[in-house]
């Protein structure tokens, strides 16, 4: 395991841990029902995964995230299994479907435009809400993502970072949050 990965889970876990334990410590005093508390905890949770999964997952593994060869199908169908593993823990529905699609879509894509990703994922989440109503909920947060690419030109290594507002629409199923409806655009001037 790279130590990137090590990092970014341990960022992604120690985000999720003081957002669960303030929101605990805020149920306690009265505020939140603990039961609501918990389901907020566990839809940002969901959320911060679920964005970081799908932005990171169109990484081809060595050597052909930073050589131009083409990616054999057997590695393209491994990494497609993956998408749908991984996607499915945080995604229902027609949007996981179009997610799973576009993940598909992504080397051929890099091939065809003579680029690697080589990282990518969410480095933080901001101004959080949710809006629990039974079993479906609504949620908004500023999300600041980045990608690291590398193009066959020579330029070198190239890394973007922005901030977009996502709206989501969350149900639960079989007693977990999934990302049912997600939508986004980058806050002026955070595009790429």
């Amino acid at each position: 395991m790279n130590s990137n990965t090590f990092n970014k889970k341990g960022l992604l876990i120690s985000i999720a841990i003081v957002t669960i334990a303030g929101l605990m410590i805020w149920a306690s005093l009265g505020f939140v029902d603990k039961d609501e508390a918990k389901d907020i905890a566990e839809i940002e949770k969901v959320i911060t995964k679920g964005v970081h999964t799908f932005n990171s997952l169109d990484i081809a593994p060595a050597p052909y995230n930073s050589v131009f060869d083409k990616v054999p199908d057997d590695v393209k169908n491994k990494m497609n299994d993956k998408f749908v593993a991984e996607l499915s823990k945080y995604y229902s529905g027609p949007l996981l479907n179009d997610r799973i699609a576009q993940l598909k879509g992504a080397i051929p894509y890099q091939e065809l435009n003579e680029f690697r990703v080589k990282d990518g994922g969410v480095r933080k989440i901001e101004n959080f809400t949710a809006n629990i109503n039974g079993d479906k909920a609504t949620a908004e947060a500023d999300i600041r993502k980045f990608m690291k690419s590398v193009r066959k030109n020579g330029d070198g290594d190239k890394t973007w970072e922005g901030v977009a507002h996502y709206k989501f629409t969350l149900d639960k199923i079989d007693g977990k949050w999934k990302i049912t409806g997600e939508e986004w655009n980058y806050l002026p001037g955070q595009g790429p």
